[in-house]
């Protein structure tokens, strides 16, 4: 058995020797049309939380009315205004979720067309240099800087116009 495992153990690197690797993640976060596309996204959302905030604002302001007027009103007028907040809640909280979505949706639907360009170099580079195989960091424990095309790749990257746009979505308005 010593000698199987001995034997298998040094032919695996003469078997590996067109390995290349590659660090997905690197490339999407240090793209440059991507961070662009971020940044824009950041200010989009930013007014937005502007926007919700001064919602909430207004729903806590009813929400201690409601509760300040408890000893004034009868049961019922009280039920109905608690009822009215409540509808109001919900539609803020639905509200947040759809804008959730949205920017989740913009950033996969974009991260999606980088992962395209990025599998377009990496066939590109692996041709040039013979590589058998190119895995991602998420496809190995631990490998050497020196197979990483990582770089290579995001530099190609960077040289291309990758056309990422925000998409627009009416029924947030």
């Amino acid at each position: 058995i010593f000698y199987l495992v001995f034997i298998i153990l040094i032919s695996f690197p003469l078997l590996a020797n067109n390995i290349a690797t590659i660090k997905i993640s690197y490339i999407i976060n240090n793209s440059t049309e991507f961070s662009e596309f971020i940044n824009k996204l950041d200010s989009i959302k930013n007014e937005i939380q502007k926007k919700l905030s001064s919602e909430e604002n207004e729903l806590v302001k009813t929400k201690l009315n409601i509760e300040e007027s408890k000893i004034l009103l009868n049961e019922l007028e009280f039920d109905k205004l608690v009822s009215e907040y409540n509808i109001e809640a919900k539609k803020f909280e639905n509200k947040i979720i759809s804008y959730e979505n949205y920017f989740n949706k913009n950033i996969e639907t974009n991260k999606k067309i980088i992962i395209k360009f990025i599998s377009d170099i990496v066939v590109e580079i692996s041709n040039q240099n013979n590589y058998d195989l190119v895995i991602n960091e998420d496809q190995y424990f631990l490998s050497s800087n020196k197979i990483d095309i990582s770089t290579k790749v995001l530099a190609k990257l960077n040289n291309l116009d990758l056309n990422l746009k925000i998409i627009e979505d009416s029924s947030l308005e």
